[in-house]
């Protein structure tokens, strides 16, 4: 439970920091990075896919498209899209974070993500770094198209507005030469006033550039020949015209008799209006011809972007899918297998973190100590399976350990008490191993009851005891006779020790007064599995004899 609440932390805090991180760095560095909207975006999805996983990779993605979408694309601070070409670069931007969300999180779920990703780690950095390429040229193309329209329409709108505010001019002299109130002919002067800054104040604008409107100074020869010849000398033109408005004023304001504009500089009027005419048409052409160059150009970036996210789609990330998918599947069914086995163990496995809490509990463990599974998860072993005495003890061990790496019982194997959930103590059999995942030490126990062990061992020690003890003389032998126990009262009897009978034959009691044929009716008596009975006169190993009644049984292992 603690490990799927800190990986979803995890995904949280990366899918909301690393888009974070872009927004201010890009905010701080944007006068240097404009206009390529996705600059940092890029690396901010990629390590949220990375570290994070798909679902830390695609809230990335998402994140980011919102942020650029708001902050960066014209026009900054809203909503709305002015160009509909930015469409393009969004979706394209969040369909390839949203692909390498998948490639990333694949990876992360493999457990070979660490050789996996050395081994092509070239390859993604090459496609990726590609593709962030096309991406940015792309956008580019499309921010350039949208200025260079947004250019060009204030180009022509001001190419126009000088024809009609140079009519307007002539108009409103007219009207204050028929204009025969003080209060009417001194609003009109200064309505012409106006009008003559304005036309400057334009004329300036498309000669020398403007940054507010995003006009630059005159780069086109062929806008230059309308304005400073040979074709025309529109400047010249413009420049005169103003000049003897501004004559025309200066005559209004001393009250001095005056004519019409019109009347005064028709020459001046016709030639002026008709290059506007014809600079305003040149503005159009140029205009037209640059967009769809660029037009074209986004158009080929759009198709080249497509193709190669395609491609490698199709050989890099395709396969590499195909790879791990496999590898997950093998891992799953290795992981099956493996949970089949725990879970089929006859030892008791438990496992615990390093604050000694369980997290793991196999049936053979609840069998054992008679504890449920969903029981002793999240408690200290302690509490589950060591008795009281023992507690402190154990406790001062795993802090010893997790501090210093001392440790007396990790890879032993040792015999030590253990408390049932009923409060009855028992012997078990421990040995204890310890891994390393996510930098945390993971113990695991294996434990087996030696109960029936012991009360085995207590009655074959009870019978060896009896037989050792015996008053009468006991020998054990193998299928071929060799010797292999007697026991005291044998020793006493024989005078041979229990070294010196011990891989010999029973002959060496033999005394010769036995005949062939009786030995031969013993051996196939217990051959055959039958008892047999009878009396001996063996021979001491000093040379004394004596007699001895015996009974010979065979041994039977079922």
């Amino acid at each position: 439970m603690w490990e799927r609440d800190r990986s979803s932390y995890l995904e949280l805090s990366l899918s909301l920091l690393l888009p974070l991180t872009a927004l201010g760095m890009q905010w701080l560095l944007w006068s240097w990075i404009e206009p390529f909207v996705w600059f940092f975006f890029y690396p901010a999805v990629f390590f949220s896919a990375r570290f994070g996983g798909l679902r830390s990779g695609v809230a990335s993605t998402l994140l980011s498209t919102l942020f650029v979408w708001h902050f960066f694309i014209p026009p900054r601070f809203s909503w709305q899209i002015d160009n509909p070409n930015a469409i393009w670069s969004m979706m394209l931007f969040f369909i390839m974070g949203c692909l390498i969300s998948e490639a990333m999180g694949r990876l992360r779920i493999s457990k070979t993500v660490g050789d996996r990703l050395g081994a092509h780690s070239w390859r993604y950095a090459a496609v990726l770094g590609a593709l962030a390429m096309l991406s940015i040229f792309s956008y580019a193309t499309f921010d350039e198209l949208i200025a260079r329209e947004n250019k060009s329409t204030e180009e022509i709108n001001i190419a126009g507005r000088q024809r009609m505010l140079s009519q307007r001019i002539n108009y409103l002299s007219e009207r204050y030469r028929d204009s025969r109130e003080e209060e009417e002919r001194q609003a009109l002067r200064q309505e012409i006033d106006d009008t003559i800054l304005l036309m400057e104040s334009s004329h300036k604008k498309l000669l020398g550039g403007d940054p507010v409107f995003g006009l630059t100074s005159i780069r086109s020869p062929g806008i230059a020949a309308h304005y400073f010849g040979p074709k025309a000398y529109l400047d010249e033109d413009i420049r005169n015209f103003i000049k003897r408005s501004r004559d025309f004023l200066d005559q209004a304001s001393l009250g001095a008799s005056v004519k019409p504009l019109e009347d005064t500089q028709s020459a001046v009027k016709s030639r002026l209006l008709a290059q506007l005419d014809k600079v305003t048409l040149q503005y159009q052409a140029e205009s037209r011809q640059t967009v769809g160059s660029l037009r074209l150009q986004a158009q080929v970036s759009l198709g080249a972007l497509l193709t190669f996210l395609v491609i490698s789609w199709l050989a890099v990330f395709r396969p590499q899918a195909r790879r791990i998918a496999e590898n997950i599947r093998f891992l799953e069914e290795s992981e099956r297998r493996a949970r089949g086995i725990h879970e089929a163990a006859l030892d008791g496995i438990i496992s615990i973190d390093e604050s000694g809490s369980v997290i793991d509990f196999n049936p053979s463990a609840e069998r054992i100590f008679g504890c449920r599974r969903d029981e002793a998860l999240g408690r200290n072993i302690a509490d589950v399976i060591i008795p009281q005495r023992y507690r402190d003890r154990h406790h001062q061990g795993l802090e010893r350990y997790i501090a210093s790496g001392d440790g007396a019982i990790i890879g032993r194997r040792l015999e030590i008490s253990a408390v049932h959930a009923s409060g009855r103590e028992f012997p078990v059999e421990l040995s204890v191993t310890e891994v390393m995942h996510d930098s945390q030490r993971i113990f695991t126990a294996f434990l087996r009851d030696l109960t029936l062990v012991k009360e085995h061992e207590a009655a074959l020690r009870k019978l060896s005891l009896a037989v050792e003890q015996s008053p009468t003389s006991v020998v054990i032998t193998d299928s071929k006779g060799t010797i292999e126990y007697v026991n005291a009262k044998f020793e006493q009897i024989s005078g041979y020790s229990r070294e010196e009978a011990i891989g010999n034959n029973p002959r060496i009691l033999k005394s010769g007064e036995k005949g062939q044929d009786e030995y031969g009716e013993m051996w196939r008596a217990i051959t055959s599995g039958k008892e047999w009975r009878g009396e001996f006169h063996n021979k001491r190993k000093d040379g004394a004899l004596y007699w001895e009644t015996a009974l010979i049984s065979p041994i039977k292992d079922d």
